[in-house]
């Protein structure tokens, strides 16, 4: 039973199991390849010349990528039209990249000329709405515009001035010019000016320091201010009609075309971004390589696909137990035993066709370029990959924890902040942000909340309400009151043994994960020697014995002074001699620099560990104080209530629970992944992954 939970456990820790894959072919037969891999969406590519075989070779990406021009002037011509790019089958699409552009630069000819048509149609109605808003002001002239500006002795100036500036004109009596005000607003004065075209120079300076911001009334305003009024307007109406027929046909442009039109721009996109693949390859004489890791149980059917590039392809699999060459022939593995008349053949099309070679073998045969990491959780753990990543992803050689977090993290919030409602309140506050903002952390929440609220009811409080499930359990469970009651005194110091005792359980839960670690990678420094290996979880669980013994107050007889040698001294002995003990293993000189220096060193190194033990195991006596706290804070709230009166203590009340899943809520979600880094994470966990980033093509991100 036991070993079938400990698989399980293992199982539900593991990191997704990749194959490294290297191809090999003719530099004819790159593209193809390319498209295959960039087409697959699980293909992770890895630079070829990290290989020191292919360090000499050149890249295969020369030049500027051939496609990327016509790709922006797709999406350019989609954005102006109004049309929705995204996917769409295209694998029907035969049409050769020259008639694609000859077929986009019709279209974009066409769109261009529309597009000038429109802008000088807005063009012309932004300059008649503002003549209609200048004639607006100026509606009190009553004068003929064609006699005003015939005149060649006169000039005239209409526009606008600063009220704060009419005063100023008072310094300018004397001087040639006749100054008249229309209409007021909120900071100007409409206004005209006139002066002879002699002294207009001197007038015009004047005016312009004054902030005078002169309104030029274009050539088609004839008449009066009102005839000119509705000339513009019968001239606006005529404009907007001419731009709604602009717009339809701009909008009629792809009309029986966005489906073609579509299809062109998801295989330019394809061809884009597979060519842009090609920087990972290295070429050398005429012979390209491709290196990447593609998921364990996926690469039978990518390898199948890689097939199909080429005639005659040459896979080599190497599982880590044993070898096998095959040869696919369009499509068809060779057989064993074929009749000489086919050999015959086979080698002559071999002679004629350059192979592609394809290799398939596990990360660990190759240790020159770390896999990459994809995790794989379950629907309950997968939110908690957030905190994870915090803290680094697993290298691809450990266990993913993604999991244990889920569950020391929902176990310990919901421990620490128990309260039924507050606990489904949160819960569903998380449901809604997940939901509806797509927040990450409001699916981590709407976990946590059902365990806050599953020992809220192990508390027996409800919003703060003590005693208000007791009736349940009396009626259903024939209890007298609820099963722990926080608020007794007689219940602290069970609460805070509890929470060192939990405490300690998970601390060497993560030290039997890092034994398993060392084990797994063959690190003996770790597994046996580390103050979080075999020595460190006997001296650990040792001392915990001592001290859980003398607080039992037994009869039984006083631990001996061989037990002490035994599972105490000798473990620390060991944890100090770690360094020259790894050093003798590896057939390394025991104290390379020195038994001074090691001995100083260690003494200090000695010190922390034992510190640390005794730190990391009290940490966890928060999780007994924010049980206590959460019930006082609760308490306050009520007791506040009271003295208020009647119908604003329900106001307090509500408020009160607001506060406290606000203010301690985030406080114990702090602790508590707090708790994760330093007293759990530090022990086994080692973040130096890279993520798994496959080339998957994003239709719709343009």
């Amino acid at each position: 039973m036991l070993q079938i939970f400990i698989e399980r456990a293992l199982q539900q820790m593991s990191i997704t199991k990749m194959s490294l894959i290297t191809i090999r072919g003719g530099i004819e037969k790159l593209d193809d390849v390319l498209y295959k891999c960039a087409g697959s969406g699980i293909f992770h590519f890895e630079q070829a010349s990290a290989l020191a075989e292919y360090t000499s070779s050149a890249s295969a990406q020369k030049s500027e990528n051939p496609y990327s021009a016509l790709l922006s002037d797709i999406i350019s011509l989609s954005y102006n039209t109004g049309l929705e790019l995204g996917y769409c089958d295209f694998s029907d699409n035969n049409q050769p990249i020259e008639e694609i552009k000859q077929y986009v630069d019709k279209l974009k000819e066409h769109l261009d000329k529309l597009l000038e048509v429109k802008r000088s149609i807005i063009n012309d109605i932004a300059s008649l709405e503002q003549t209609a808003m200048h004639l607006k002001h100026i509606r009190a002239l009553n004068a003929n515009f064609d006699d005003l500006f015939s005149s060649r002795y006169l000039k005239i100036r209409f526009g606008k001035l600063p009220l704060d500036s009419v005063p100023k004109l008072d310094y300018y009596d004397e001087k040639p010019f006749i100054y008249f005000s229309f209409d007021k607003d909120k900071h100007y004065d409409w206004c005209v000016y006139f002066t002879s075209a002699k002294e207009s120079d001197e007038i015009d300076a004047i005016f312009s320091s004054l902030y005078f911001e002169r309104m030029r009334l274009p050539e088609y305003t004839h008449g009066t201010p009102e005839d000119a009024q509705k000339y513009i307007e019968k001239q606006l109406e005529d404009k907007n009609k001419e731009l709604d027929i602009v717009n339809k046909k701009l909008n009629s442009l792809f009309m029986g075309e966005g489906q073609r039109y579509v299809k062109a721009y998801c295989k330019i996109k394809f061809l884009k971004e597979s060519y842009d693949c090609r920087k990972y390859a290295a070429v050398h004489d005429d012979i390209f390589t491709i290196v990447g890791f593609v998921p364990q149980k996926q690469s039978e059917s990518f390898i199948k696909s890689l097939c199909g590039c080429n005639r005659v392809a040459k896979v080599l699999r190497d599982s880590g137990k044993q070898k096998s060459v095959t040869f696919i022939k369009d499509g068809e593995e060779i057989e064993d035993y074929i009749s000489p008349e086919e050999e015959k053949q086979f080698y002559s099309l071999l002679e004629s066709c350059k192979p592609i070679e394809i290799t398939a073998k596990p990360p660990e045969k190759d240790n020159r370029i770390p896999a990459p990491v994809l995790l794989k959780n379950s629907f309950f753990a997968k939110p908690f990959e957030m905190f994870v990543s915090m803290f680094g992803l697993p290298s691809y050689n450990s266990l993913d924890p993604t999991a244990y977090v889920a569950i020391t993290y929902t176990l310990l919030f919901g421990i620490m902040f128990g309260d039924l409602g507050q606990g489904l309140l949160i819960s569903l506050i998380g449901w809604l942000l997940a939901k509806y903002k797509k927040m990450p952390l409001g699916n981590i929440m709407s976990r946590i909340g059902i365990s806050s609220a599953f020992f809220g009811l192990m508390y027996g409080s409800v919003f703060g309400f003590e005693e208000a499930l007791d009736p349940i359990y009396k009626s259903l469970f024939g209890l007298p009151s609820k099963p722990i009651n926080v608020l007794e005194p007689a219940t602290t110091n069970y609460i805070l043994i509890s929470a060192v005792g939990l405490g300690a359980f998970i601390i060497i839960s993560s030290i039997v994960i890092n034994i398993y670690l060392g084990i797994k990678n063959r690190d003996i420094g770790r597994a046996v020697f580390s103050s979080n290996g075999i020595s460190g979880i006997v001296f650990y669980v040792s001392v915990l014995a001592l001290i859980a013994a003398s607080l039992a107050q037994t009869s039984a007889k006083p631990v001996g002074a061989a037990f002490i040698i035994l599972f105490i001294a000798v473990p620390l002995v060991v944890i100090f001699l770690k360094e020259p003990l790894c050093s003798v293993i590896a057939k390394k000189p025991a104290f390379d620099e020195g038994f001074g220096s090691f001995f100083a060193e260690s003494f200090f190194e000695m010190f922390e560990v034992l510190l640390s033990y005794i730190s990391n195991t009290m940490s966890f006596l928060r999780v007994g104080g924010f049980i206590l706290s959460h019930a006082g804070m609760m308490a306050v709230v009520f007791e506040l209530s009271k003295t208020i009166r009647p119908g604003a203590s329900l106001f307090v009340i509500i408020f009160g629970n607001m506060l406290v899943m606000a203010v301690e809520g985030l406080i114990v979600g702090i602790q508590v992944l707090r708790l994760e880094f330093y007293e759990i994470f530090s022990r086994f966990y080692d973040g130096d992954g890279k993520a798994y980033k496959p080339v998957i093509i994003d239709y719709y991100n343009n």
